[in-house]
């Protein structure tokens, strides 16, 4: 137990730094980084978000909940778009979908994603930068084998 007068301490959640300068290319804690080279949804580890306020898109988002946790090896949700773009973009993750997201959720970690080779996208391909709030990100084999995988549950935009 701590005393009053003494401070107290506790790991940080995520204290490795990911950086990245547009053109140039992506670094986490001083090293470059490069987004996994795994080719298939059924040898990826998966990262998403769920339905926070806006509840509007829950019955197109649990089939593809459903779909991820059956074909994935493993789907993960940490609550934070820009640390999952990151973490996908040092290849932790292989590969991340969310919808209901501002473009500030996204901004950062899209540009360390893009930067370490990675690729991240509209989940209707409508926008040329995922403003929409909803976004497929990954490699570029899981970002398209995750569009293949979400395309059946999506509702037409609009």
């Amino acid at each position: 137990m701590a005393s009053a007068s003494a401070g107290l301490r506790g790991p940080r959640f995520d204290p490795p730094e990911a950086a990245a300068v547009y053109g140039i290319g992506a670094w986490r804690n001083g090293r470059r980084i490069k987004c996994s080279r795994t080719q298939t949804i059924e040898d990826s580890v998966l990262a998403t978000g769920f339905p926070f306020r806006d509840f509007s898109f829950a019955g197109q988002y649990m089939p593809m909940l459903d779909d991820g946790i059956k074909r994935a090896r493993g789907v993960r949700r940490m609550g934070a778009a820009a640390l999952d773009l990151s973490w996908t973009a040092c290849g932790r993750y292989d590969g991340y979908w969310e919808m209901g997201l501002a473009p500030w959720d996204v901004a950062a970690g899209t540009l360390i994603l893009r930067e370490a080779g990675g690729t991240c996208t509209d989940m209707h391909k409508l926008d040329p930068w995922p403003i929409g709030g909803r976004v497929v990100a990954g490699n570029h084999a899981i970002e398209r084998a995750l569009h293949d995988m979400i395309a059946p549950h999506l509702a037409k935009p609009g």
